[in-house]
């Protein structure tokens, strides 16, 4: 019975018209070649047109499936009921879309997410546990360096590629804390420890911090008393967009905003009111 199903299946495929299908040539650009397996099951979309192909051997198989348009999508091996070996997805378009391997389960290597138009998005390198975002322009947008006892290491960018602030652990919950400017000079050099912020000489600081964009404008403001939060604070995005803004009065956590690069509003949290709210980035509410 597989053995006529799979017949068939190449049959429909080489019949159905004179030049290649879409389906056909798409299998041949990612090297699936139908006749080297025992078994082939197939799901449709809603207007009959191959949405997956499922390759058999036994407990092993590889997962193809398409748009609608026929183009592909993504093509997922699996070994023993395991991911395993490399895998792709595409945009619509051709380009790829997110590519990342396994080794019986367990994720190796490097992943890598690229933008429909083709530029790089995001690395996240398992050696190292390594994650860094990237600018349309190719530049570093922020690196997290992942660390046992949840502490991490963080690097922002600014567009240019320069440095906008950096905080690197040090152990038992503290970390140094950098700043700097778009030209690349540096603003505030000194540590952050739970939730006082030292300066050099780690002595709880008072005083403000302000970094400035190449064009003049205030990239990022905080102003400090005896090492916390005094006042209003916030912090722009390298496109100018407001990335986060709060107050801190009598030491105590105030109003916080957070907004997506697009200028749409994240999240709301005010703990004196007991409000938090969550929106998606296209401003829907998440309920």
């Amino acid at each position: 019975m597989n053995k006529i199903f799979k017949i068939s299946f190449l049959f429909f495929i080489i019949i159905s018209c004179k030049e290649k299908s879409v389906i056909e040539t798409e299998l041949e650009s990612i090297e699936v070649h139908p006749e080297n397996f025992s078994k082939i099951d197939t799901t449709f979309y809603e207007n009959k047109t191959i949405k997956s192909l499922k390759f058999i051997n036994g407990n092993d198989y590889v997962n193809v499936q398409f748009y609608k348009s026929g183009k592909k999508e993504f093509i997922h091996p699996v070994k023993n009921r395991q991911c395993h070996n490399k895998y792709f997805d595409w945009y619509e378009n051709g380009t790829i879309k997110w590519e990342r391997e396994y080794n019986l389960g367990n994720q190796i290597g490097k992943s890598i997410s690229y933008r429909s138009d083709g530029t790089l998005e995001n690395i996240f390198d398992n050696s190292t546990n390594e994650h860094t975002t990237f600018y349309k322009n190719g530049k570093r947008k922020e690196t997290l360096l992942f660390k046992p006892n949840s502490t991490n290491d963080q690097i922002q960018y600014y567009f240019n590629g320069k440095i906008k602030s950096r905080f690197i652990s040090l152990g038992n919950g503290e970390h140094s804390a950098e700043y700097y400017n778009e030209n690349g000079e540096k603003v505030f050099d000194g540590f952050w420890k739970s939730t006082l912020l030292l300066n050099h000489d780690k002595q709880k600081f008072t005083g403000n911090i302000i970094t400035y964009f190449a064009n003049g404008e205030i990239s990022h403001f905080s102003n400090h008393k005896n090492g916390i939060f005094n006042g209003k604070f916030y912090d722009k995005y390298a496109n100018g967009n407001l990335q986060f803004q709060g107050i801190y009065i009598n030491g105590e956590a105030g109003k916080y905003e957070h907004y997506y690069e697009n200028g749409k509003l994240h999240y709301i949290n005010d703990p004196k009111n007991k409000i938090h709210k969550e929106w998606d980035e296209k401003g829907n509410l998440i309920k």
